[in-house]
């Protein structure tokens, strides 16, 4: 059973959009990712309006990409005078790019330079599980969920045992019970409940 992240190979379209092999699909359209994020990602969920004047502000993306999205929405923080006080931007990715890729992926978005060269100075261990990134001097914090791996385990059913002999699959159902614990409760809590996320300051 594979125990490792499949990681993002870099790979550009015809037109030198960033393209995904493992899905024959772009992981932006050719007018620019910036402008999309901000276009579909922050005019599309009311940002940076909705923030406005809150305590705390959690928000949860399915598929970080190379952070695009986070990254024009930690600016879109950082340059609005009634930003909330602290943005908890949680992610989960399936197949996370090494920060090497990231600054090619990265250089293109001159306007991003600097808060991207900061995420990648922080960029963690691809290891599967839940990592914690903090910007801004802990203001912004990024939590990015490595949880492909855990997911397939937490889903996989065990080996059908034989009566009088040992369940050859005992490993794979600890484990399972493992990961939930350590990965999946404390994410569903988060999600479940937005002042879970204080329990990690």
């Amino acid at each position: 059973m594979a125990t490792r992240l499949v990681l993002a190979r870099l790979a550009f379209s015809a037109d030198g959009t960033p393209y995904s092999r493992a899905y024959d699909d772009v992981y932006h359209s050719a007018e620019g990712g910036a402008a999309q994020a901000r276009h579909v990602f922050l005019d599309g969920n009311g940002l940076p309006g909705r923030w406005a004047g809150a305590r705390r502000f959690t928000i949860f993306e399915t598929g970080f990409g190379f952070g695009l999205s986070f990254l024009a929405t930690w600016q879109a923080w950082r340059d609005d005078p009634r930003r909330c006080e602290r943005l908890h931007y949680v992610s989960v990715e399936k197949h996370p790019f090494s920060a090497q890729d990231l600054a090619v992926l990265h250089a293109p978005h001159a306007e991003l330079a600097p808060l991207a060269e900061e995420l990648r100075s922080a960029w963690p261990l691809l290891v599967p599980g839940l990592h914690r990134l903090e910007f801004a001097g802990g203001r912004v914090v990024l939590t990015l969920g490595l949880l492909v791996m855990a997911w397939r385990t937490l889903y996989r059913k065990p080996a059908v045992c034989e009566p009088g002999k040992p369940c050859a699959d005992t490993t794979v159902m600890r484990r399972q019970r493992l990961i939930f614990w350590l990965v999946a409760v404390p994410l569903l809590l988060l999600l479940a409940f937005p002042w879970y996320a204080s329990l990690f300051y």
